[in-house]
């Protein structure tokens, strides 16, 4: 507007322009940027610990995340959304499109430590159960664990194998017997038996109660006090299935 002179049309214009410019220059009336909220500051805190969490299971192969993991994603991202990197922003872009996980079912806990949960009645106990399938998917569970390298509560083991809980202990026992590992040993030479089994505990950590039948009816035959044994065996399914 300033080339080849103004006209009256254009002063205004022109002086509240000018007037902008040196405030701006003068930094008077310029709004400074806000600090985060709490609400919004605890919001960027969860979906940095989320695609943290992500990250890690990346590592091991894991592409997936449960629906609780996906909403709280949504919802912290929602929240946080000012202030967010470029990075982060594509990263929850991905991990929002990543594939579902099953939902566990809810459980109960036992109600002091070695006690056995309460059973639910015979009657409602299926007729006919799938004693492969469901063994195919407790193994899928194991060997997940042990790539992490961790190790699964049975009450968890049964909230992620559906028709599991459902079960008698014995008709139980007989599905984790049909259980068997895909990997090998990495050593050639000859390794103590191992089974993926021993990877079930109790909520506490502890060797389950099942493992040393379970030892016994494949041959391995456990010491009285097999906290050792069950140790070692548990390292080794570690070693065997980690990355290499």
């Amino acid at each position: 507007m300033t080339h080849g002179g103004a006209t009256a049309e254009k002063n205004d214009p022109i002086r509240a322009a000018a007037d902008a410019l040196l405030r701006l220059e003068r930094a008077v009336g310029v709004p400074t940027p806000r600090e985060p909220t709490f609400r919004e500051r605890k919001a960027l805190n969860k979906v940095r610990q989320l695609l943290g969490a992500f990250a890690e299971q990346k590592k091991h192969g894991i592409w997936a995340v449960t629906p609780r993991q996906h909403q709280q994603l949504v919802q912290a991202a929602e929240q946080a959304s000012a202030w967010l990197t470029d990075e982060q922003r594509s990263q929850v872009q991905v991990w929002q499109t990543a594939p579902p996980v099953p939902v566990p079912e809810p459980y109960a806990r036992p109600t002091a430590p070695g006690r056995s949960p309460r059973k639910a009645p015979a009657a409602s106990r299926p007729a006919h159960f799938d004693a492969a399938g469901l063994a195919d998917a407790v193994r899928d569970v194991l060997e997940n664990a042990a790539r992490l390298g961790k190790t699964v509560p049975f009450a968890d083991l049964c909230a992620q194998v559906k028709g599991m809980r459902a079960l008698r202990e014995a008709d139980q026992v007989q599905v984790l017997r049909r259980v068997k590992p895909t990997a090998r040993p990495r050593n050639p030479k000859p390794q103590r038996p191992a089974l993926l089994t021993a990877l079930i505990t109790t909520d506490a950590g502890t060797m389950h109660p099942s493992y040393r039948q379970l030892a016994d009816h494949a041959g391995h035959h456990l010491p009285q006090q097999a906290d050792g044994a069950w140790t070692d065996t548990v390292n080794i399914l570690h070693d065997r299935y980690r990355n290499p």
